[in-house]
């Protein structure tokens, strides 16, 4: 069987996308203490923040 071109460009496409999910989640994690000290967050609507990245991704 042949892998079509399209093939390859999906599988980039991909593979991009989760390295830019693992980015997002490790920057969202860091970043969380200091959005909640900034916007007065409860640490529950900090995790439901943190965790948000996962459904939109």
């Amino acid at each position: 069987m042949e892998i079509s071109r399209s093939t390859y460009i999906y599988c980039l496409c991909a593979c991009l996308n989760s390295c830019n999910l693992g980015y997002d989640i490790g920057i969202g994690t860091q970043a969380g203490r200091l959005i909640q000290d900034d916007l007065g967050l409860t640490r529950v609507q900090r995790e439901l923040f943190v965790g948000s990245i996962d459904f939109w991704a």
